[in-house]
C-alpha cells in the first residue's frame, strides 16, 4: 500500500476541461488516505479559472499558477520547488497528465513500484500499436530510436507523462534545461548521466479524440526536444565539409598518401575547421561561456586529429583499394558521435553538469 503522507501527485494543466476535475475526483475516491496533490495552472486563459477554483475545496491539494504559459517543463519545476519548500516530508512525486490519458489504476501501479525501488525513476510505458494516432506513434518511435542510438538506453515510451520521481532529485532537476516538452527528454538524459535506473511499468494506451487535447506542437516542440543535437549536427556538417575539402586539397598538393602526408593534411584541415566549429558550438549550439572551453576544445581537437590520422592510415593500409578521403569519411562519422558527448558534458557543460547532484 502506498503511504499517502510520503507521496505526492503533480498535475500540470493548460486550458483544462472536465477531465481534470474527474481525475482529481477519481484520485480522492480511489485513495482514502488522500495523497497530496499539486495542480499547476500553466498560464491558462481566464475562462478556465472555474476548473481550478473547483479544486480548491479539496483537502491536501494546492493549486499553483503561472501568469503566462511557460510550458510543461516549467510547470514541473514549479511543483518540485513547492514540494521542496512547503512539503519536505514528501519522498517522491508522480507526474500525471490532466487530459485523461492516464488512469488512477495505472498511477497507483507506478507508485507501488516506486516503493520497491526508491532510488529509481518509474515510467508508465504505453504500447504503441496500430490504434495510436500517427503523430504520437511517429514521435515516440523517432525519439526512442534516437535515444538508443546516442545513449544506448532502450525505453519503450520516452514521452510518457506518467513518471514517479524520488524527492532527492527534485533540487538537481530544477537545473535541467528545458521549459516545455523537451524537459521530459532532458530528464531521461539526466538519469543516464547520473546512473539513475529507469523502470518501466506497462500502462493503458489511451488517446481521446485522436489526441486532440494535446498541447504538443509537432514542429516547435519536436525541434526543442532535438534542438541541441540538430544544431550540433548542422555545425559539424559545416565544419566537416570545410575539413574534408581542405584535406583533399592538401593531399592533391602533396601528391602522395603515406602517413606523413595524411597527418600533414589532417592537421592543416583540422586547424581551419576546428576554429569554425568551436565558435559555432560555443555561441550557437551549447551557448557556453566557460573560460577554459577553448583550452579543452583544443586538447580534444589534438586527440581527434591523432585518432583520425591513425585510423585513416590503418584502414588505408588494410584496404588500399579505397581512397583515403572515403575512409576518412567513415572514421570521422564515428568520431562525430563520440565528440558530441565529450563537448556536451565536458567542454561546454550546462549548469546542471557543473553542479552535479
Amino acid at each position: 500500500m502506498v503511504s499517502a503522507h510520503e507521496q505526492a501527485i503533480i498535475i500540470p494543466s493548460l486550458d483544462p476541461d472536465q477531465r481534470l476535475l474527474d481525475l482529481v475526483k477519481n484520485i480522492r475516491q480511489g485513495h482514502d488516505s488522500q495523497l497530496f496533490i499539486v495542480v499547476v495552472n500553466d498560464g491558462s486563459d481566464a475562462s478556465y479559472d472555474n476548473y481550478f477554483d473547483q479544486l480548491k475545496d479539496y483537502p491536501r491539494l494546492k493549486v499553483l499558477k503561472h501568469e503566462q504559459n511557460y510550458g510543461k517543463g516549467r510547470a514541473l519545476k514549479t511543483a518540485f520547488r513547492y514540494l521542496l519548500d512547503e512539503q519536505s516530508q514528501i519522498s517522491s512525486a508522480v507526474t500525471i497528465d490532466s487530459d485523461g490519458q492516464h488512469t488512477f489504476e495505472d498511477m497507483m501501479a507506478c507508485l507501488e513500484e516506486a516503493q520497491k525501488h526508491p532510488e529509481a525513476f518509474i515510467f508508465g510505458a504505453r504500447h504503441f500499436g496500430e490504434d495510436v494516432p500517427l503523430r504520437s506513434k511517429f514521435g515516440n518511435i523517432m525519439t526512442r530510436k534516437l535515444l538508443r542510438f546516442l545513449t544506448g538506453m532502450n525505453l519503450e515510451d520516452t514521452q510518457t507523462g506518467l513518471r514517479v520521481i524520488p524527492s532527492q532529485y527534485f533540487e538537481p532537476l530544477l537545473d535541467v534545461e528545458g521549459d516545455r516538452f523537451e524537459y521530459e527528454m532532458n530528464m531521461i538524459l539526466f538519469a543516464k548521466k547520473h546512473q539513475i535506473p529507469i523502470i518501466e511499468v506497462g500502462i493503458s494506451t489511451i488517446y481521446l479524440d485522436d489526441n486532440a487535447s494535446s498541447h504538443f506542437k509537432v514542429l516547435r516542440d519536436s525541434f526543442a526536444i532535438y534542438s541541441i543535437f540538430l544544431k550540433y549536427i548542422a555545425a559539424s556538417l559545416v565544419s566537416f565539409v570545410i575539413d574534408l575539402a581542405c584535406f583533399a586539397l592538401c593531399l592533391a598538393v602533396i601528391g602522395h598518401q603515406d602517413f606523413t602526408a595524411i597527418t600533414t593534411a589532417t592537421v592543416i584541415a583540422r586547424c581551419i575547421s576546428a576554429l569554425a566549429n568551436y565558435l559555432m558550438n560555443r555561441l550557437v549550439v551549447f551557448k557556453a561561456n566557460s573560460r577554459q572551453s577553448l583550452l579543452k576544445y583544443g586538447l580534444l581537437v589534438i586527440v581527434q586529429m591523432l585518432s583520425s590520422s591513425l585510423l585513416v592510415t590503418a584502414f588505408n593500409h588494410w584496404l588500399p583499394a579505397l581512397p583515403a578521403t572515403l575512409i576518412k569519411l567513415f572514421v570521422d562519422a564515428f568520431l562525430f558521435i563520440l565528440n558530441y558527448h565529450i563537448q556536451k558534458h565536458f567542454i561546454f557543460p550546462t549548469k546542471e553538469d557543473v553542479n552535479g547532484l
